[in-house]
């Protein structure tokens, strides 16, 4: 049997350790979102929103990061058996067995929710969204509260409410450190929803970014988001036909070049023309 040495142990762990986050990087990394997220819609920043969706710039995260956000999808059917092991019915699936999913904006808006739910008290469906937190941010939740601690969650909610029509929802949080569960249930607000999709119509049509958050590049905000260089620095975003003047949607969810005055192939999005004119 071979007798390895201190430091050869220390060598493999490494190797395993560094082999791992490479097959993560590869496995888990997910293709760039076509469509403008509802989960997305709400977040304060209208300008990086805008970015993300003209695929300005593609987020890089670590193998560690790629876990840590498929942890959360891969909980959720643990949450769905709890729900139905005290007799609620949970639907993952429409009537046609399709994931519940909705859409607007000539079909560059929308997503998919966590399910829906009737519970044994109400004869209602109501809308389930789960989530997984940390520590400080769950404790934050159970002192103030879903509406001042996750607005975002909210309006992830009253957007897929407002398009469901569905008046209540059930959000499921975990603490992902001490398995503590608290879940609240909360009136959805469809105006909220419709308001959203506004926003949603106007980031999807705009031929400018929209205004930033702040103009200074030094806002806490700003230290960490993906488009700094770009939104404040002059950086040249990614080369694909979104990221070019020359592209605007069009119904059915495709893109029209005014160059060549045609649609794009979707298969043509990602690399571009020669005549690329960055945005």
């Amino acid at each position: 049997m071979t007798e390895l040495s201190a430091s050869d142990l220390k060598d493999i762990a490494d190797k395993i350790n560094e082999g791992i986050d490479e097959f993560c990087v590869t496995s888990l990394s997910d293709k760039p979102r076509t469509h403008l997220g509802i989960s997305e819609i709400g977040n304060e920043c209208i300008r990086e929103t805008y970015y993300k969706f003209r695929w300005m710039k593609f987020e890089q995260y670590d193998g560690r990061m790629l876990r840590l956000f498929k942890h959360g999808h891969l909980q959720e059917a643990r949450y769905i058996n709890y729900l139905e092991g005290i007799g609620c019915k949970v639907m993952h699936h429409d009537e046609n067995g399709k994931q519940f999913r909705v859409s607007g904006v000539m079909g560059h808006y929308g997503g998919s929710c966590d399910g829906q739910v009737i519970t044994p008290w109400v004869p209602d469906k109501m809308l389930l969204e789960c989530k997984t937190h940390n520590t400080k941010s769950f404790v934050h939740y159970l002192k103030d509260g879903l509406h001042k601690t996750k607005p975002q969650h909210v309006d992830q909610m009253n957007g897929y409410g407002q398009k469901m029509e569905l008046k209540y929802g059930i959000y499921f949080p975990e603490n992902k450190n001490d398995s503590q569960i608290e879940v609240s249930v909360v009136k959805l607000d469809w105006q909220r929803g419709a308001q959203l999709e506004l926003r949603a119509r106007e980031i999807i049509t705009a031929t400018e970014p929209p205004a930033r958050i702040s103009d200074n590049p030094s806002y806490w905000k700003c230290g960490y988001c993906t488009f700094k260089g770009i939104c404040h620095y002059g950086e040249e975003p990614i080369k694909n036909c979104r990221s070019c003047r020359m592209s605007k949607p069009v119904e059915d969810a495709r893109w029209y070049c005014s160059r060549w005055n045609d649609l794009i192939p979707a298969d043509h999005i990602m690399t571009g023309c020669p005549g690329w004119t960055p945005i």
